[in-house]
């Protein structure tokens, strides 16, 4: 099975499953997407399960996952919030009177835009130790280390699964997206449960592929979900109405009612078909430019800042094989096209540098500064395919689905493909396939996912390469725990406290000697 997500990938398992997830739910911060539900009934206040998959897009920024308590946009009178923070640490905070009575913030952070990641929160206050009553798990593993940790009291009744009122509301509701107090959430959901009255283990959400050692979901409709349990697949995209895209199938008919999103074909899309099973490239948010320009909606959208260049490039790089997406042109001025590794400066234009190639609406083709006559002038609306053919080293363009003919040929490497703004008003839409494309692709040529991406030379990356976390004792010690004999070590401090170098030992060299890579020092 190809896969793309490095940060899913964990230990050899017993399991290798075909199960598919075939659409996710976008959730855009600035067009206020959210799903709610008022509960018609009490369920287990005391013990329950949340997990979710989830792709982030924005960052730096509150997300919620979940929210539990007052109306939307309300105080914070008696909540549960289950959140990314500014920090982006996962963080799951309650608060009675507007008291915090618990909450747990991970050391760890959570920046990818290109994973999916599998979250799930489970609660259970019988439970006597404070630590059993909230336990996080990501993509398989629990979370033991917390910048924050705080535990509910004992038999502690949450807001999840109540219709007690609030000092703000007469009701409790349940939102995805929560989109009061700067928390509106700007990501991808997908395979969405909640489990009324069991505090469950991630393994009844996913499993880990015995090929490629990778934490995948599975199948869950065979789960007891309780009274008020829900499972959202977002599968039905004939509507955004709460039997449509907010269809619970759990058998329930918990719904939840989808507020702002649109399934209208085109760029507003928010059903897609990147999910965790075939996730789709988008624009890379980690490579947003240092000032001005902006990357929105679903990381989809790349828009321009005044008299500046701005270059917003795909997440996933490819050196083989016939890739195709299509820039849909919102604004001008624009340059489409491609970047190599070694060429994709955030700052300038594609077809700046010299293995980057683009497509101008005002000035043909470019390449390592200098521009030549090419295809057809184009304007704000107009659909720019990209054919990208690095099995022959070639680079045409489209125009509202025209051939304007072999722009490149000659290229071989690692390339993203993309496009550049100039001007606060210059914007564009990408689409690598996660919805459908606007005009016939080529043929031959594949949408940029993980499902289309080659098997790799090493199906198990943790036989020859790994991380391991170990607490120092000041005296010999024998750490153990890799599926290999390392030939090089880099070490690194990771707690607080004084400043210490890296250092990286090799078996050639020897442990007496050592770099230290954070520093300048030969």
């Amino acid at each position: 099975m190809p896969f793309f997500d490095p940060i899913r990938i964990g230990a050899s398992g017993t399991v290798d499953t075909a199960f598919t997830v075939n659409r996710s739910a976008r959730y855009s911060r600035p067009d206020n997407h959210y799903s709610s539900k008022q509960p018609s009934s009490a369920g287990n206040r005391r013990t329950f399960t949340i997990s979710t998959w989830v792709k982030r897009s924005n960052q730096d920024v509150n997300g919620a996952l979940f929210y539990a308590g007052t109306s939307v946009g309300a105080n914070h009178d008696d909540t549960d919030a289950f959140l990314f923070n500014s920090s982006n640490q996962i963080n799951f905070v309650g608060e009675e009177s507007q008291t915090v009575k618990y909450d747990l913030v991970t050391n760890r952070l959570f920046r990818d835009p290109a994973a999916w990641y599998h979250i799930v929160l489970a609660v259970d206050t019988t439970q006597g130790t404070a630590s059993n009553r909230i336990k996080l798990y990501v993509n398989g593993v629990q979370e033991t280390s917390f910048a924050t940790e705080t535990y509910p009291s004992q038999n502690y009744e949450l807001f999840v699964n109540s219709t007690v009122s609030g000092g703000y509301t007469s009701g409790n509701i349940h939102v995805l997206g929560y989109t009061g107090s700067g928390r509106g959430l700007d990501g991808y959901l997908a395979e969405y449960h909640l489990i009324d009255g069991q505090q469950l283990t991630p393994s009844s959400f996913g499993e880990t592929n015995l090929t490629t050692g990778q934490w995948v979901p599975k199948d869950t409709s065979g789960l007891n979900f309780g009274t008020n349990g829900f499972r959202l697949q977002f599968s039905d995209n004939s509507g955004t109405t709460a039997t449509t895209l907010g269809k619970d199938t759990s058998g329930n008919s918990n719904n939840f009612t989808p507020n702002n999103f649109s399934v209208a074909a085109g760029t507003g899309n928010d059903s897609l078909e990147d999910t965790p099973t075939n996730n789709f490239a988008t624009l890379n948010f980690l490579k947003q430019p240092s000032s001005g320009g902006v990357i929105t909606n679903g990381n989809l959208v790349g828009s321009g800042s005044a008299n500046s260049f701005r270059s917003y490039l795909s997440t996933i790089y490819v050196s083989s094989g016939k890739w195709f997406c299509e820039v849909e042109v919102h604004a001008l001025r624009m340059f489409v096209g491609i970047a190599r590794e070694d060429a994709d400066s955030e700052n300038n234009y594609l077809g700046y540098l010299a293995n980057s190639y683009c497509y101008s609406d005002l000035f043909g083709k470019f390449n390592n500064g200098s521009s030549s006559s090419y295809g057809d002038t184009y304007a704000a609306n107009d659909v720019i395919g990209v054919a990208l053919d690095l099995d022959n080293g070639t680079l045409i363009f489209y125009k509202n689905g025209v051939s304007q003919g072999t722009a490149f040929t000659g290229l071989s490497g690692s390339f993203a493909l993309g496009f550049s703004t100039y001007d606060s008003d210059s914007s564009a839409s990408i689409n690598f396939g996660q919805r459908a494309f606007n005009y016939t692709v080529p043929t031959g040529y594949k949408k940029l996912n993980s499902a289309n991406l080659p098997d790799p030379t090493i199906l198990l990356p943790n036989k020859h390469f790994d991380t391991l976390l170990y607490t120092g004792n000041s005296s010999t010690q024998s750490i153990t725990g890799l599926n290999f004999q390392p030939d090089w070590v880099w070490i690194k401090k990771r707690v607080s406290g004084g400043s210490t170098n890296h250092h990286v030992f090799d078996s050639v060299r020897g442990v007496h000697k050592h770099i230290p890579p954070n520093t300048t020092s030969s």
